[in-house]
């Protein structure tokens, strides 16, 4: 995640873990069991370091315990989270997402640095990258395109168009929407919840690699943020 492009309504605490908790509609959802792609290989595309664990890092240890293939498409180094430190972030925060994989059970297969500017992706060159990297038959998991933050929007769209390309299937991962969305705002027909009780011990110690959105002002990974991404679930929408 990153607040170097925020937009007003990522502002403030955000819809409050305890109103989540109580939609009728997050609570019916059925639960849905991951299995491993008909390619045998899933590809996480993460806008931001941290986006690919606090999102989907449950379902990812899920589809490693499967036996499929995680590669992760990195698109920015998140250089931007702290204005005056891009040149210390630029490499610290890649190096926290391996970190936190490795403590959930996740190893990366591959890993490509796209090197997009933190806050400013360009959408167009990055559906032509992504459709060079997905295959027909891959799983592929990419921030919600209304998430709420324009590099997850604009990463979510491009994934979807990649994966048509490529024959590639996407579902769509949440991360800011828990922040600004009401229940009524989620196209709940088309979401799956998946449980990650059995990981959500070792999701939590993953994400406490993220010194870098934990301590340092302005803290992104907030408690209040935390609360809405550390669930014994993770909620995933069908295209």
């Amino acid at each position: 995640m990153d607040h170097a492009t925020a937009v007003p309504d990522l502002q403030g605490r955000g819809t409050p873990e305890s109103s989540w908790s109580r939609c009728v509609q997050l609570n019916e959802l059925e639960p849905w069991q991951p299995r491993p792609p008909a390619s045998g290989r899933a590809v996480m595309v993460a806008p931001h370091p941290d986006d690919e664990i606090v999102g989907a890092g449950g379902t990812l240890a899920r589809l490693t315990g499967l036996g499929a293939r995680v590669d992760l498409v990195a698109v920015t180094d998140g250089e931007r989270s702290h204005p005056g430190m891009e040149n210390h972030l630029r490499s610290l925060r890649p190096q926290e997402t391996l970190l936190a994989a490795a403590r959930l059970g996740v190893d990366f297969a591959d890993v490509k640095r796209l090197r997009h500017r933190d806050g400013g992706i360009d959408e167009q060159r990055l559906i032509d990258q992504l459709a060079v990297e997905f295959r027909s038959g891959d799983l592929v998991l990419a921030p919600w395109h209304n998430d709420g933050h324009p590099d997850h929007d604009a990463v979510g769209r491009a994934a979807r168009e990649a994966a048509a390309r490529s024959g590639a299937t996407v579902l769509s991962y949440l991360v800011w929407a828990w922040h600004w969305a009401s229940p009524d705002d989620l196209p709940w027909q088309k979401a799956l919840r998946v449980d990650i009780a059995d990981v959500a011990a070792a999701k939590r110690k993953a994400v406490a690699c993220f010194k870098s959105q934990l301590s340092v002002e302005p803290v992104v990974l907030a408690p209040h943020v935390l609360r809405r991404l550390l669930r014994s679930y993770e909620v995933l929408l069908q295209p």
